[in-house]
């Protein structure tokens, strides 16, 4: 027999175990109104963990390196208070499905959260200013740094995530978390399948 991946022990309260009682199957209506419901709940208090710097153990995110961060605060955008956003697409591409498996009886249905589409690269580059002469250019002063978007070099935003989460694990949830999804998500069902 292979282990599941995943294996979580819920406490109840009284409230909870009373509504459960009855409940003996789930119907994919409620259930996937409650997954939509989990989906949002998700991104909502993952995009807020984001900001404060805090990634999905609660655990505050590594620094950036040093010049890293001074690039970031040359470009005008605060590494503090821009935690994995540089152009900002690659938290914009984030969507959510539910996807549904199985047959009538035996059936599996989950919210997946992922990363679509591409976007150019994007990386750092000094602005050129215009001197006197109109035939010469100059280089900017140090601190004037711009976000410059390739032309011609792409990035998929689920590898950019990919490679973030590894410095700054954002994607997935902690144990007390996934307790805390599943009864937000029984709590979420049971009021759906009393409004059919």
């Amino acid at each position: 027999m292979s282990k599941p991946v995943l294996s979580v022990n819920v406490e109840m309260d009284k409230a909870t175990e009373d509504m459960l009682k009855d409940l003996t199957v789930f119907e994919k209506g409620p259930a996937k109104k409650a997954l939509v419901a989990i989906a949002g709940k998700y991104m909502l208090e993952q995009r807020e963990n984001i900001k404060k710097g805090i990634d999905a153990d609660g655990r505050p995110f590594a620094e950036y390196s040093v010049k890293y961060a001074d690039n970031k605060r040359r470009a005008g955008r605060a590494p503090a208070e821009n935690w994995l956003r540089l152009s900002g697409q690659m938290l914009q591409s984030q969507k959510t499905a539910i996807k549904t498996a199985g047959g009538k009886k035996n059936w599996i249905m989950m919210a997946v959260v992922s990363f679509e589409g591409s976007r150019p690269q994007v990386n750092f580059k000094s602005r050129s200013i215009k001197s006197r002469n109109p035939r010469k250019r100059i280089r900017s002063k140090v601190n004037d740094l711009v976000v410059s978007r390739s032309t011609s070099k792409t990035v998929l935003n689920q590898t950019l995530a990919t490679a973030n989460d590894k410095r700054r694990s954002f994607i997935g949830l902690s144990s007390k978390k996934v307790t805390e999804f599943v009864k937000y998500f029984l709590k979420k069902y049971l009021v759906a399948a009393k409004k059919k």
